[in-house]
């Protein structure tokens, strides 16, 4: 077989697996070109987003609880919380699962490659997971005099060998941190080599490398870019990329450039350049704020960065924050000059790596593609924008955001191979997000209302993805118990009259003994309900797009039997 026809195979047997099962490795980077980027039929419409179902691996309580990233397999999605690692069918339950021979540190982004899972762990080591029994494979060693160190690293595969890095944060001290980058023998666990510079120290804080040509490539906070052999203690090359900055986020290849992409916390982004024997032959920089005060047609005085950049058709995806405000950023990955910024909100900075879906693009929409990300800010939630090769500017809507489990996050979104979005936040719940008529994720009274048990770790929805055969109770189930006592008639008659800070709602009942719900939603916040036990009247504030909606409630058989709902009545 010649070398292109190679290629070629290999190309597609990456694609197939990536359809086949998604994400299998944090962004789903192999080195090649669409790192986080779908070919899926992702959730699109802000009015339909919400959770098929919702698992929790800590009892939330409003504190934070961190999940490794999840990763998906043909059958499973893994994922680690604490020290546990955990294999949940697509349905949210849990299969197996096994105490790990360490704790994550805050951030965790396992590798699956063929049935084993690598993973992460403090004091620098790496666990080996074999999935098909869920055992123990290979614990590594800490790194030499790393045994203090988090593993907050990307870690990435490559013919046999596991590559990553190590991070110990100094506070208030040059340098503010050390660390080391090592590769592993995939087998064994044992150590090949180890990276590190004594001289202008610098750990790896959610920064990683990847593989081109014959080198890895890989940066830190040091902000010096490493060209190094795969299997010996060679360095290549090195090119110190800022001296100024840290650098934060993981490094991405572009074909269309054959270049690579990082960029620095102070929102420097570089083009790198290299050669087949690993010399680094040339970089280009440009500031995000460019792109940013474009937007704002103001000075931009302040920006922070972690986000790795994604590149699809020529444009590079970076999220940030600044002078106070998040930004997703939107530069022409060729010229590096800024195209546009789409705000998000105050303190809501983007530190996830937008994923971008090409489900959608055509000529005639001028390849028009959405871009999912999060904010680390409450209440954690996916934001989307819409973008096409001809767009000058964006509107950052809301897809989904917590109904319960709402905290900061600092999580990347992931795509199913159908589609379906997981990510968790800060309150330890995993969120697997589509396209519904109900949303799982509902504030708990509502829930219970509706037949759900709300303090499942599993809510499942009356929507076309819930199994029947899930052993949390969904809406269906409810309703036909419900059936075995006669449903009261819902409320009828319903005038609703607009003043100026108030709407008043008066309606008709059939019977005395029951009572009425009103449901109240202002813009696109959760439904709130409010209960009226025997009046027939209700004022409520009036505020923006505010919908309202009714139904009756009667006591039998010691439980609440529940009438339809009336109509929505939307008042703006």
């Amino acid at each position: 077989m010649n070398k292109s026809k190679s290629m070629i195979v290999t190309i597609l047997t990456v694609s197939s697996l990536f359809l086949l099962c998604g994400f299998t490795a944090f962004r789903g980077e192999t080195g090649n070109d669409g790192a986080n980027v779908t070919e899926a039929k992702t959730p699109i419409n802000p009015e339909r987003g919400g959770t098929i179902w919702t698992r929790s691996f800590s009892s939330f309580d409003g504190m934070t609880a961190m999940n490794s990233d999840p990763i998906l397999s043909e059958d499973s999605i893994f994922i680690v919380s604490k020290n546990t690692l955990y294999a949940l069918d697509y349905k949210g339950e849990i299969q197996k699962q096994m105490t790990l021979a360490g704790t994550m540190n805050s951030i965790c982004h396992l590798l699956y490659e063929d049935h084993y899972l690598y993973i992460p762990l403090a004091k620098g080591i790496v666990e080996c997971v074999d999935t098909k029994n869920f055992t123990e494979v290979w614990v590594s060693e800490s790194p030499e005099g790393q045994s203090g160190s988090q593993a907050l690293s990307t870690l990435f595969y490559h013919n046999g060998y596991v590559y990553g890095g190590t991070v110990t944060v100094i506070t208030n001290s040059p340098p503010t941190s050390t660390g080391v980058f090592y590769c592993l023998n995939a087998a064994t666990g044992k150590e090949v080599w180890t990276y590190e510079n004594t001289e202008n120290a610098g750990g790896y804080y959610w920064s990683g490398g990847i593989v081109h040509g014959n080198a890895i490539y890989f940066t830190g906070e040091n902000g010096i870019l490493v060209s190094h052999s795969l299997t010996t203690e060679e360095v290549y090359d090195t090119y110190t990329l800022t001296d100024s900055a840290q650098i934060r986020a993981g490094i991405t290849y572009d074909s269309t450039n054959d270049s690579l992409y990082t960029v620095s916390n102070d929102g420097t982004i570089f083009k790198i350049k290299v050669e087949q024997n690993g010399i680094i032959a040339s970089v280009e920089s440009a500031k995000l704020a460019a792109a940013i005060s474009k937007s704002e047609k103001s000075e931009i005085k302040f920006v922070n960065c972690t986000s790795t950049p994604t590149i699809y058709n020529n444009r590079l995806y970076i999220g940030c924050s600044a002078d106070t405000y998040g930004y997703l950023t939107v530069l022409d990955a060729d010229t590096l000059n800024g195209l546009y910024a789409a705000k998000t909100a105050q303190y809501a900075e983007v530190k996830a790596s937008p994923l971008v879906s090409k489900n959608y693009a055509t000529e005639e929409n001028n390849n028009k593609v959405y871009v999912y990300f999060t904010c680390n800010c409450n209440p954690g939630g996916i934001y989307l924008m819409e973008d096409s090769e001809k767009a000058e500017s964006a509107v950052v809507k809301t897809l989904f955001e917590p109904a319960k489990a709402k905290q900061f996050c600092l999580s990347s979104v992931t795509a199913g191979a159908d589609g379906t979005l997981y990510y968790s936040n800060d309150s330890g719940t995993l969120f697997a997000v589509a396209d519904v008529d109900v949303s799982s994720d509902r504030i708990a009274d509502e829930s219970d209302e509706m037949g759900n048990n709300s303090g499942s770790q599993s809510d499942n929805t009356e929507n076309k993805s819930t199994s029947a055969g899930s052993s949390t109770p969904n809406n269906n189930a409810a309703n036909s118990t419900e059936q075995e006592v006669s449903k009261p008639k819902k409320p009828t008659g319903i005038k609703i009259k607009k003043k100026k800070k108030k709407i008043v709602i008066t309606w008709k009942k059939k019977t005395k003994k029951s009572q009425t719900v009103v449901y109240v939603k202002y813009g696109k916040r959760a439904w709130k309900k409010k209960l009226v036990k025997t009046k027939t009247k209700l004022s409520i504030k009036r505020k923006k797009k505010t919908k309202i909606r009714l139904r009756s409630r009667i006591y039998k058989n010691k439980k609440w039997i529940y009438s339809k709902y009336t109509k929505i009545y939307t008042i703006r």
